[in-house]
């Protein structure tokens, strides 16, 4: 999902996306081996996924501060019914069944109510209950960690009902041994509040990280789930790379392994868009930031000489062709070692090429998520340790 969001509060319609077919496999990480014998070697597995709030919430909010909220209500209304969530819900499912990761982060876990009284719009979907009742019904057993970023309860006056709660999450295999967990929102945020920076909206909107302690493969390690502010403004950009440099500074004392997933917005290179150039001259970029705190981009690690592009879609899933055309979703790794000194195993794109595409209940295309997922398979030796 895209907020792009001005100093003034202005509201701008971006994505961008093409329709450009991208050379990234789809995710099979059955003989994941990284040149090492899977003769008693250990596996971790996880993913990473954007979940997709469902509609285009830029030109949603530009309506309702454009004093057009009946449009506005209308076009979401209408997204939401053709991206589609239980439909897309069940597409993840099936991938989460297929890899058996045992942690999986995901962002825009949404819970949304959309009312207006006297007209057909009646909406309402907990994204959460729609995913953990799918995994169930595959006879899945994950529990659910979750950071509650915002609360709208109503952001439309009048007696329209337009609520939108956003949240980030862990799905931790059942079989795990989880010891602790917390959550947290970054200080600083867009909108209005006293942390905030960037007026014209009436609220604050918020970002967190969620995390848990684990036990994987033998061993403890911290996974953490975040979700950083997008947009390609000045303001925007300090606000995403301090929320970077927070987290960063939350993890500089753990001491177990660490493993860092979620949509970053921010490209290798800096900028969340190659059009509008490098980062800030006196801000280093949130990708510096996360190689700082010592930690490894896995796919730049991995597959050096791939692009990985993970964003976007058209915000009503429609692009018959994968449009991804930045790589802003990581997974990162601190602290763990292999005899080679390089990371083993083996990650990938899901949803990267056509076959991602598949019909929604009303037999209209769609992709799972406006972002391209990531699964990735770390192999380690029988016994391994931290650094």
């Amino acid at each position: 999902m895209k907020w792009r969001l001005g100093l003034a509060g202005a509201v701008a319609l971006a994505l961008g996306c093409t329709e450009s077919l991208p050379v990234e496999p789809a995710a099979d990480l059955a003989a994941a081996r990284g040149g090492m014998t899977a003769a008693g070697a250990q596996t971790v597995v996880t993913m990473q996924q954007n979940l997709f709030v469902g509609f285009d919430i830029d030109a949603f909010i530009g309506g309702l501060l454009g004093g057009d909220p009946g449009t506005a209500l209308m076009t979401a209304y209408g997204e939401l019914l053709r991206t589609d969530f239980p439909a897309r819900a069940s597409r993840i499912a099936d991938e989460i069944a297929r890899t058996r990761p045992q942690v999986v982060a995901v962002q825009e876990l949404s819970e949304i109510t959309l009312t207006v009284p006297g007209t057909p719009i009646s909406y309402y979907m907990d994204f959460a209950d729609v995913l953990l009742d799918e995994l169930a019904a595959r006879g899945l057993d994950y529990d659910l960690y979750v950071v509650e970023n915002m609360n709208l309860p109503d952001v439309v006056p009048g007696p329209v009902v337009a609520g939108l709660v956003d949240r980030d999450g862990l799905l931790v295999r059942g079989d795990l041994v989880v010891s602790d967990d917390g959550a947290d929102i970054y200080t600083l945020c867009l909108g209005t509040g006293a942390t905030c920076i960037g007026g014209g909206l009436p609220f604050a909107i918020l970002r967190g990280y969620v995390w848990v302690d684990v036990e994987v493969a033998g061993m403890p390690v911290r996974v953490v789930s975040t979700h950083l502010e997008s947009g390609t403004s000045a303001p925007v950009r300090y606000v995403r790379a301090s929320q970077a440099a927070e987290l960063m500074v939350a993890l500089a004392e753990v001491e177990t392994p660490v493993i860092v997933m979620g949509d970053m917005n921010e490209e290798q290179g800096g900028a969340p868009n190659p059009s509008i150039g490098g980062p800030l001259p006196d801000l280093p970029s949130t990708h510096d930031i996360f190689m700082l705190g010592g930690f490894t981009d896995l796919w730049a690690a991995m597959r050096p000489g791939a692009a990985g592009l993970t964003c976007c879609n058209a915000p009503d899933l429609s692009n018959g062709l994968p449009g991804y055309y930045e790589r802003i979703d990581y997974v990162l790794l601190r602290g763990f070692t292999w005899p080679s000194g390089t990371p083993q195993g083996k990650i990938a794109v899901m949803a990267s090429t056509p076959a991602g595409n598949f019909p929604n209940t009303a037999g209209l295309p769609i992709w799972p998520s406006d972002h391209a997922g990531l699964a990735a398979s770390l192999l380690f030796p029988p016994a391994w340790g931290t650094k």
